[in-house]
């Protein structure tokens, strides 16, 4: 899935917490495009195997 505008889905502003999530907890990205770093050209992927290394069959094995 690509995003078009993939800062639309992160905390690009200062974050005052939320329910799951506290304060301060930011990407810190202004700073960054102050300074230049745009991200073009870089290429991004996450790879997930959804293994859930807490099940009780795999816990100690993990």
């Amino acid at each position: 899935m690509v995003f078009v505008n993939s800062y639309s889905i992160s905390s690009i502003e200062e974050n005052e917490g939320q329910l799951n999530t506290p304060a301060n907890h930011d990407i810190n990205v202004i700073p960054a495009w102050l300074a230049g770093y745009s991200g073009k050209g870089v290429t991004i992927s996450i790879i997930d195997d959804g293994l859930d290394h807490k099940h009780p069959e795999l816990i100690d094995r993990y």
